[in-house]
C-alpha cells in the first residue's frame, strides 16, 4: 500500500506522491493529497508524480493560475510536449482558447505526435470562433 510505502522509505518524493494519489482519489482526501504531493516536491523539486498530483489539486479547487505557475516552473523537469498541452488544457477551463492554442503550438514544436494536439487546437479554435464544442462525444 501506499502508506507502507511511505513507511518503508520516509525519504522518498514517489512514496510521498503515491500517498498523494491515493488520498485525492477520495473526495475528503484532496487536502491531504495536497500536503503529500507538496512534501515530495520539496525532497525533490523534479518528481514530476508530485507536481502533476498538485496541478490536479489546484485544478479541483478551480486555481487555475497556480496550475500553470507550478508547470511553468518545471518545464525541463519533464517532456516538455507534456508540460505545455496540460497548460493548454487548463487555459481551456479558463475559457481562454486563444493561449490555449498558443501552448498546444509550443507543444507540437516538441513531439512529433501532433494527432492529440492538432485535436486540442481545433477544438480550441472552434471555442474561440464560438463553435460548440462538437467533439466532447468523442474522448
Amino acid at each position: 500500500t501506499a502508506r507502507t510505502a511511505v513507511v518503508a522509505m520516509p525519504k522518498n518524493p514517489r512514496a510521498l506522491a503515491l500517498v498523494g494519489l491515493v488520498c485525492f482519489a477520495f473526495a475528503d482526501g484532496v487536502d491531504r493529497a495536497a500536503r503529500a504531493f507538496r512534501q515530495a516536491i520539496g525532497k525533490s523539486p523534479t518528481c514530476i508524480d508530485a507536481i502533476f498530483g498538485l496541478v490536479e489539486v489546484h485544478i479541483k479547487h478551480e486555481q487555475y493560475e497556480s496550475a500553470i505557475e507550478l508547470l511553468q516552473q518545471h518545464p525541463t523537469s519533464f517532456r516538455s510536449d507534456v508540460i505545455y498541452i496540460k497548460i493548454g488544457d487548463i487555459y481551456m477551463l479558463m475559457e481562454d482558447p486563444q493561449s490555449a492554442i498558443e501552448h498546444y503550438k509550443l507543444a507540437k514544436s516538441f513531439t512529433s505526435r501532433h494527432g492529440p494536439i492538432n485535436t486540442a487546437i481545433q477544438r480550441a479554435t472552434r471555442k474561440l470562433a464560438g463553435l460548440a464544442d462538437l467533439d466532447s462525444s468523442e474522448d
